[in-house]
């Protein structure tokens, strides 16, 4: 199986932390940092710990809210996740506010950038160090030691572009890093995301119409997708067996013959997330159901995916929980 760097449980847009001691070149790299970018900038590091260690660290993140161990037996346990975290973390707005990626200045007059990694405390957060060349070869052995994940000679041309290339990369493995529980936690629940090739057609058709976030989910299988405004909708993975069932259900409560055949033919996917037994006969809309299918030839399974764009947000979803607001904000 290939990896892809793709978070297959979710994602959405995270922070990056800019720490240097020299304010105009903190902002020099603000203003080559693109509009969608959720970022904070520090000048002193013990400032920018106590933010990323201290306030950070007493808000659990999604995948500790998610994850759960139930005892059993003395030493052995179950894992288990509860998917319903995931499918309704789009109405908290604090996670934007997650940091993912710290670049920091090596040469700091308090504290260097090394000794301000070596004290980071959430090893999944991305490390870049900035730093001159006659330091090159303490970058070095600094990555090599696994105190860093990238490091940028600040005087290159092109240095800026080689920070955010890292960034972006970085920001994305922080996702995949932490998901690696929970994934364990879904064998034989889920198997859409152990094949390479589906997750790689899904990264790309989610990115193509715009959507910013992700959260995996079941019932069917596939993604809640969001885009920037708060607008959600459902990406649905289907196999024979799912759009078997899904046919089946439609010709059980009366659909018309060419909704049932298109299901079953995988033509469309549906997602019935409101009941045909609560309409009157014939009141149902169907199609309101359905989206387009596109068949998949995967590592382990053929697969029809199709998004249903607009799709009710859970109930306690509010305009100040999209990301259009949180970067409103932070350009106010």
């Amino acid at each position: 199986m290939r990896r892809i760097n793709f978070p297959v449980l979710y994602q959405f847009p995270s922070l990056l932390i800019l720490l240097d001691d020299k304010v105009s070149f903190l902002h020099n790299v603000e203003l080559a940092l693109g509009p969608d970018t959720l970022y904070r900038l520090f000048s002193d590091p013990a400032r920018c710990l106590k933010f990323l260690n201290d306030d950070h660290d007493k808000r659990s993140s999604l995948s500790q809210r998610a994850l759960g161990f139930h005892q059993n037996y003395g030493a052995n346990s179950l894992l288990h996740v509860d998917l319903g975290v995931l499918e309704t973390a789009t109405c908290d707005p604090s996670r934007f506010s997650t940091p993912t990626c710290v670049v920091a200045d090596y040469q700091m007059p308090k504290m260097n950038g090394l000794e301000f990694f070596k004290q980071l405390q959430d090893p999944h957060i991305g490390k870049i160090l900035l730093t001159g060349v006659a330091d090159r070869n303490t970058a070095v052995e600094a990555f090599n030691a696994g105190i860093i994940d990238r490091f940028v000679m600040k005087g290159d041309t092109d240095s800026l572009t080689q920070t955010l290339e890292h960034v972006a990369y970085l920001q994305t493995d922080y996702f995949v890093q932490t998901q690696n529980s929970l994934i364990m936690g879904l064998e034989g629940i889920s198997p859409i995301f152990a094949d390479s090739v589906l997750m790689e057609f899904v990264q790309t058709k989610l990115l193509a119409e715009g959507f910013v976030e992700h959260y995996i989910a079941t019932n069917p299988a596939g993604y809640v997708a969001v885009k920037p405004g708060g607008e959600h909708a459902r990406l649905v993975v289907a196999n024979q067996k799912e759009l078997d069932r899904q046919s089946n259900y439609a010709a059980q409560n009366n659909a018309p013959a060419s909704i049932t055949t298109g299901l079953q033919r995988g033509h469309s996917v549906a997602y019935f997330y409101e009941l045909a037994t609560d309409y009157e006969p014939g009141e149902y809309s169907w199609t309101s159901y359905l989206a387009e299918a596109h068949k998949i030839e995967g590592e382990v399974d053929s697969w029809y995916v199709g998004i249903l764009q607009n799709i009710p947000a859970p109930a306690d979803f509010t305009t100040t929980s999209c990301f259009e607001t949180v970067l409103a904000s932070q350009a106010g």
